[in-house]
């Protein structure tokens, strides 16, 4: 069955790179940064990709290109839910058939992959041209990678890596998980903003951001207005920052522990138990995630519903309001209270992001291939 299914795949990958490789033809890229995220962070602009032959692509070539790929989609996620039987090539679907309804790539279920080396993960970097040189080149979409968990073994593996290639390394893999965290982000504010008043969907979020206490108690349209300015997203360089800077790198122990990137307190007795506890700050420890993702997404609810961050969020509302450019740099400035170091702790976030050039990362987007979970095997 697997054998036939591969040839199946192979004919389909030779009749797309036979049509790719013979034209001249845009590389997709967004016009700006807000059809990517949801924000205008940047702008960036469309660069041309040139393939051997100077000539235009037709448009009949682009729809076999889009088609292909959509089918390909269609026949995995079938074969993901166990419906396809038969693999032969005569009974894969090519093109033109009737549209089958494919799910967007944000709820397809990730395909597990093994990783038990750098040098197996630089490979699948490469494999999917997640690299330095296609982003210089223009191409700023990033896979769709999620990974099992930080592990004991990073620590160990990464105190013998050159520096640039530890950075990278850690770049790399948290990019996506921000990426995602902030897809489904966009997805809660559409809910929000084409919700009934009513909806249960709504009372839920809106529990979720702290501006009601309990599902029971009717949500007013004063209220749907200061849950838009809770559920907005960030800068993907300032996450990367800040997951840099309080995690060590991924190499903490809270980070190997707990998947805990971001240095967040926890008061309900579960959290891991600090070396040293601050006085007078009662029974704390630092939060737990089951995945590194989860640990992204918990500091995004963070910084969108405390307090503390209050001057945060009011400053991403009014730059978009005024349709502004909102950097994470700019942001950073509004977190002198996220540690006890204050502006100290500021400017080395900003450093951080300028050191490490992570203001190129605002304008990236999810590519829109099947998402991978690696499995690290490194705990």
């Amino acid at each position: 069955m697997f054998k036939r299914l591969k040839l199946s795949l192979m004919m389909l990958t030779f009749m797309s790179t036979f049509v790719v490789y013979s034209f001249e033809y845009p590389q997709k890229t967004p016009a700006n940064s807000q059809i990517s995220n949801g924000m205008v962070f940047q702008t960036s602009t469309s660069l041309p990709q040139t393939a051997p032959y100077p000539l235009t692509m037709s448009t009949s070539a682009r729809l076999l290109i889009d088609s292909t790929s959509t089918y390909v989609t269609a026949f995995l996620l079938q074969l993901n839910r166990g419906n396809v039987v038969e693999t032969g090539v005569n009974s894969f679907p090519f093109p033109p058939m009737a549209q089958q309804p494919v799910l967007p790539s944000s709820e397809l279920k990730p395909q597990n992959v093994s990783i038990t080396s750098i040098n197996e993960l630089m490979l699948l970097f490469d494999s999917l041209d997640y690299t330095l040189e296609n982003f210089h080149k223009g191409n700023k979409s990033i896979p769709r990678l999620t990974f099992d968990a930080v592990g004991e073994g990073w620590r160990s593996v990464s105190s013998q890596l050159p520096v640039k290639q530890k950075k990278t390394v850690f770049f790399r893999l948290m990019t996506p998980l921000v990426l995602l965290a902030n897809e489904k982000i966009l997805q809660e504010r559409q809910v929000i903003m084409s919700a009934d008043i009513d909806d249960t969907a709504l009372i839920a979020l809106a529990v979720k951001y702290k501006v009601l206490s309990s599902t029971d108690k009717p949500l007013l349209e004063a209220q749907r207005q200061m849950l838009l300015k809770r559920v907005d997203i960030l800068p993907p360089s300032l996450v990367l920052a800040q997951a840099a800077k309080e995690s060590g790198w991924g190499t903490s122990r809270f980070s190997h522990e707990g998947n805990a990137l971001f240095g967040q307190w926890d008061f309900n007795g579960d959290g891991m138990e600090p070396k040293q506890k601050r006085q007078g700050l009662g029974n704390y420890g630092l939060a737990r995630f089951d995945t590194p993702l989860a640990s992204v997404e918990g500091y995004l609810l963070n910084l969108n519903t405390h307090n503390a961050y209050q001057k945060m969020r009011d400053l991403r509302v009014q730059s978009r309001q005024d349709n502004q450019a909102v950097t994470g740099s700019e942001l950073a400035g509004t977190l002198d209270r996220y540690s006890e170091r204050g502006h100290a702790y500021v400017e080395a976030i900003r450093q951080m992001i300028r050191t490490n050039k992570l203001y190129l990362v605002d304008d990236t987007y999810l590519s829109d291939d099947a998402p991978l979970h690696l499995l690290t095997r490194t705990n």
